[in-house]
């Protein structure tokens, strides 16, 4: 139980300095997931120690994985609320639109880390320009259409 505390502490000490300066939006984004692959290049699959949906929910195991998916996901809803800000142009944000945001936010970032563990040669690099492309595919399209 002491790794997935170690492991949260030391995500969030690399990704909340990415949150806290990084221009909001898509180089928040990038930067963050360069930072999340840098971190754990060597060990990718650490990232399910925190993420593993598995683990019995009344295990002490769970509840401290529970804490740390908690801090995880307060830290994704800042930059979030930065994000949504950001692309309105203004202070005031739907806490309704932020709530879904993160959620898709947090899946994202599990399913990059998933994927990234099916395919082990994929570099930090590499897997952020990946990522990069797909946000530009997935994004760079006429909102009407």
């Amino acid at each position: 139980m002491q790794c997935v505390e170690s492991l949260t502490s030391m995500l969030l000490e690399v990704i909340t300095p990415v949150v806290e300066g990084a221009e909001p939006g898509m180089p928040m984004a990038l930067e963050t997931m360069q930072t999340i692959f840098t971190t754990l290049r060597e060990r990718p699959t650490d990232w399910m120690v925190l993420y593993d949906e598995t683990v019995p929910r009344d295990s002490p195991a769970h509840q401290v994985a529970a804490v740390g998916r908690e801090r995880m996901t307060d830290l994704g809803a800042v930059g979030v609320r930065a994000a949504l800000r950001h692309h309105a142009g203004t202070d005031e944000v739907d806490p309704v639109d932020a709530s879904m945001m993160n959620h898709v936010w947090q899946s994202v970032v599990t399913s990059l880390m998933t994927w990234w563990i099916e395919h082990p040669d994929q570099t930090p690099a590499e897997l952020t320009a990946r990522f990069e492309r797909i946000l530009v595919a997935l994004t760079d399209v006429d909102a009407s259409a």
